[in-house]
């Protein structure tokens, strides 16, 4: 039957080979197509057709492979069919490390991607929902199917719940997924007494019950395709753009500190997005050739913790990278409560292939202490949802789908056994004896550590006390300490603390405030700790810090709390507190006040309630402090940043002249004297901002003009502007524009369509319209090449084609060849505000044209076609102006006929495909 299928697939090839990018290569080819690092060898543990899409790998306590098979992927089945999702057992039944003779435990899944073994079946994922799923009758065949909970997201097979793990706590954890979902136990939920009274929403968090008592609740997170911990029960998880993140605040931490806010409660512990790096050997696509060489498909990350592998790979994160044919290496280091990380070999994936069809997708620490590489081998790995309309039908979408291989890494210089020998030997079973399993805790390999810890919590046998109270006392090894203290609190147990070894989760925000307020440096998380730690009595630290050089912006961040706690008592106290010590210690007092003003509700305005609560010189003490920072040399950053928060808070009408005078003249802290004078609420604020605007760079003019729509007065302040020529209408952000026009006052309505609303020139509308016929014409994207060498290339690029000075054009997938027609012949139709043209005048009369490529407060500098740059120190300037159009010039119609018009608009539409990459046929 093997053969048979083998045959029918290379029939299959014989007939599909013309419209794939790549032809996939047998097992044996591919395994010797690997670079993978020196110290290693890579194994073919099993592949089609006993393994078809592997997304999953588990093996069973007997050693028995568990493989999820993800054959729904990408677009799932018909309105009526069943799944095609299934998970298959396999064997190595003669112990050669060939895993063949797969049983199907369970097919017609839709779209399952994990499992974990409990007792006698296992959990999965699959369609949005937890099932437990066992076999009563010995035949190998799930006969009983659990529905446990449901609602978790299933828009799209990527974005799905997955990885359930027994976590260190001994409660089962599922990643998210990313898309959410609100959570409810299923029809078959064992527990009705723990059932939540609403759904549990577990946006931007994953998901963990108890399968003891089946409480269920959402943690920190969260993850889409990946969810592993390290020997400490830190918890890692990954998303496309992230290869790896280190959970650092959990949902206990946060309940311990209310009143604390942070942006994440993760630590991108590998570099992410546009800074991480990638070295591929093969010819990769990816869905934005913006992020060529970087994470887009992040998945399975892994903490290593085997002893296959030479010994410094010991708790290193690995991560599988499909669209670039590879799996990356970091070595994780401690720091603080969390990691740094650098790569395992610097420009050098750990495992790469030109083996376009070799798709990594998931791993796992296998009972050989070997990693296992979980090889789904597509020919297209990318959902179609997200890929650009050209490609969603692309003709060789389902190749592969009778294909799938997993793999084995070892060192290269040890002789490692196969799992089923190592499994019979070690005696590793769920039927095993209860001191065999104890044993097993000792284990250097992680596998026999988490098998044994896990029955042993599932027996619930409390004579087994006593022996593993003796591994503490014996044992050095993290991984092991951490498996006994497990082992004990699942039974409920008490834990004494240990000198070597404490779970991460309690060792994390543990220890006392004045041994970390003594780090001469403190890092964003040791902040938060301390935070963590002060609790709910962020006034009582704040209180604390005003008599010491403590740093700034933790001085700000817990007055911060303090004020958000917003208690009348506590704020008065510390205002008064602050400015009594204001001489002494003045910027400890600034950055008090700061912050509080930033947590209190009404900020600006709920400081000067209290403080005109306190008596009469308290106000005059804060006018004392204003100056005597002003006055102060202190040059940093944060101080200077200080003063103008200072003065932003300040109600005195000096101080608002003093931000005037300041604005009015050349200074080097534009954007700090911007966003103090957004935030006054006086006219005279609005009108120096005004004054200001002409002048501001583009990263601040948004701030401004956004600043100023709060009233009328502002408004129309902000319009005279336009009228006067002083701001092009295309400054104002499009959605601001669309806000006025509607405004509910119908003078300041008339008046901004009058001058907002941009109707293209008459002479535009008619190229337009004559060119429209080019849109229909056959095109050849290699003569748009030439085209658009001579044409464009001057100022876009395009791959390794042109210099790099107008709006990046490259990454046209969401670009329609309408869209690319209007903006090539009416390039000022609409414009980011970062490519005006600008002109300056030299104190020569020299007239210098370009884009505004960076202005500080001292120079000025343009880039101009070609890559060449021009600077300019301000005092060379003498005048300057924002000319409201585009660098494009108009009447590219002149030179460019329809038919290249159509070639060119290929070109930068397909030339991505040029490389033979993808099927010629989605060329057009």
């Amino acid at each position: 039957m093997a053969r048979c299928l083998r045959d029918v697939s290379c029939l299959l090839l014989a007939f599909t080979a013309t419209v794939s990018a790549s032809d996939p290569l047998s097992p044996q080819e591919a395994q010797s197509s690997f670079a993978l690092h020196p110290e290693c060898r890579i194994e073919l543990v099993a592949c089609e057709p006993d393994v078809i899409d592997p997304v999953h790998i588990a093996f069973a306590p007997n050693g028995k492979l568990w493989v999820v098979e993800y054959s729904d992927y990408p677009n799932g089945p018909q309105d009526g069919e069943p799944g095609k999702s299934r998970i298959r057992v396999l064997s190595d039944d003669d112990g050669d490390g060939r895993y063949t003779n797969p049983v199907t435990f369970a097919e017609g899944l839709i779209f399952a991607n994990g499992l974990m073994h409990w007792r006698d079946g296992v959990i999965v994922t699959t369609n949005g929902q937890v099932l437990f799923m066992r076999d009563t009758d010995g035949d190998d065949v799930c006969d009983d199917t659990q529905q446990w909970f449901t609602g978790f997201a299933t828009e799209n097979p990527q974005l799905r719940c997955n990885h359930p793990t027994f976590g260190p706590d001994n409660k089962i954890y599922i990643a998210n997924g990313l898309r959410g979902g609100k959570i409810v136990p299923g029809k078959d939920y064992p527990w009705p007494n723990k059932r939540l009274p609403e759904p549990l929403d577990i946006s931007g968090r994953d998901f963990r019950f108890d399968p003891f008592t089946g409480e269920y609740e959402t943690i920190s997170g969260n993850g889409q395709f990946g969810l592993t911990f390290d020997d400490w029960g830190n918890r890692f998880a990954c998303s496309n753009r992230n290869p790896c993140n280190h959970i650092v605040l959990e949902e206990e931490h946060l309940k311990r500190a209310p009143y604390l806010r942070v942006s994440k409660v993760f630590e991108e512990v590998s570099p992410a997005g546009v800074d991480s790096r990638l070295y591929p050997i093969s010819r990769t696509w990816t869905t934005s050739n913006l992020h060529a060489n970087q994470f887009t498909a992040a998945c399975g990350v892994t903490i290593f913790r085997g002893n296959a592998l030479p010994e410094s790979f010991y708790g290193n994160s690995f991560t599988c990278e499909p669209t670039g044919n590879l799996v990356h290496r970091d070595i994780l280091t401690p720091s603080g409560i969390t990691f740094t990380s650098k790569p395992g070999r610097e420009g050098i994936e750990f495992l790469a292939t030109k083996d376009e069809w070799f798709r990594p997708v998931n791993l796992a620490n296998g009972p050989d202490g070997a990693l296992y590489v979980v090889d789904m081998y597509r020919a297209v790995i990318e959902h179609p949802q997200f890929v650009p309309d050209e490609l969603k039908n692309r003709p060789d979408q389902m190749l592969g789908i009778d294909k799938g291989r997993i793999w084995r890494i070892v060192s290269k210089s040890a002789t490692v056994e196969s799992p089923a020998k190592i499994v019979a030997q070690e005696k590793v079973s769920s039927t095993a004896g209860t001191s065999d399993l104890v044993i097993l805790l000792l284990h250097a390999n992680t596998w026999q550590r988490d098998v044994a810890r896990q029955l042993l919590v599932e027996r619930r046998e409390m004579e087994v006390e006593a022996q593993v109270r003796q591994i503490l006392l014996s044992s050095k090894s993290p991984g092991t300490l951490a498996a006994a203290f497990s082992v004990l609190e699942g039974l409920g147990l008490h834990v004494d603390d240990h000198p070597d070894f404490a779970p991460a989760t309690n060792a994390r925000f543990s220890g006392d405030v004045e041994s970390l307020l003594a780090i001469e440096e403190l890092s964003s998380w040791d902040i938060v700790k301390i935070q963590v730690i002060a609790g709910t009595e962020p006034a009582q630290l704040c209180h604390r810090l005003l008599d010491r050089s403590a740093d700034p912006d933790l001085v700000a961040q817990i007055a911060e709390a303090a004020g958000r706690k917003n208690q009348k008592d506590e704020i008065e106290g510390l205002i008064k507190e602050s400015l009594d010590h204001a001489i002494a210690h003045p910027w400890q007092s600034a950055y008090l006040l700061i912050g509080l003003s930033k947590g209190l509700p009404d900020h600006r305005a709920g400081i000067w309630k209290h403080i005109h609560n306190l008596d009469e010189t308290a106000e005059h003490q804060f006018q004392q402090l204003v100056k005597l920072c002003l006055q102060a040399d202190q040059q940093s950053h944060e101080h200077v940043s200080a003063k103008y928060s200072l003065l932003g808070l300040s109600n005195d009408g000096g101080t608002l002249r003093m931000i005037v005078q300041i604005s009015e003249g050349s200074n080097i802290f534009t954007e700090l004297v911007t966003r103090t004078l957004a935030e006054r609420p006086e006219p005279e604020a609005a009108v120096a901002l005004v004054k200001l605007l002409p002048k501001l760079p583009t990263s601040l003019r948004n701030t401004a003009v956004s600043s100023l729509t709060d009233n009328s007065f502002e408004i129309h302040l902000l319009l005279d502007l336009v009228e006067n020529g002083q701001l092009p209408a295309l400054a104002v952000d499009q959605n601001i524009a669309k806000r006025l026009m509607a405004h509910a006052d119908p003078v300041i309505k008339e008046k901004a369509v009058r001058l907002l609303k941009q109707a293209p020139p008459e002479d535009r509308v008619k190229v337009l319209a004559e060119y429209q016929s080019c849109l229909t014409l056959e095109s050849d994207p290699l003569r748009g090449k030439q085209v658009f060498v001579k044409n464009c290339a001057q100022c876009h690029k395009v791959g390794d084609v042109g210099v790099d000075v107008a709006p990046d054009i490259s990454d046209s997938r969401t670009k329609t060849p309408e869209y690319l027609l209007t903006n090539i012949l009416d390039p000022n139709r609409a414009i980011d505000n970062n490519f005006f043209s600008y002109t300056v005048v030299d104190t020569n009369g020299v007239i210098h044209t370009g884009i505004l490529a960076s202005e500080t407060g001292t120079s000025v500098t343009l880039k101009q076609p070609e890559g060449k740059t021009v600077s300019f120190g301000r005092a060379d300037i003498e005048a300057m102006k924002n000319n409201g159009v585009s660098l494009m010039p108009v009447g590219l119609e002149k030179t460019v006929p329809p038919q290249d018009m159509a070639d060119v608009i290929s070109f930068i539409k397909n030339w991505r495909y040029l490389d033979g990459s993808v099927p010629k046929e989605v060329i057009r």
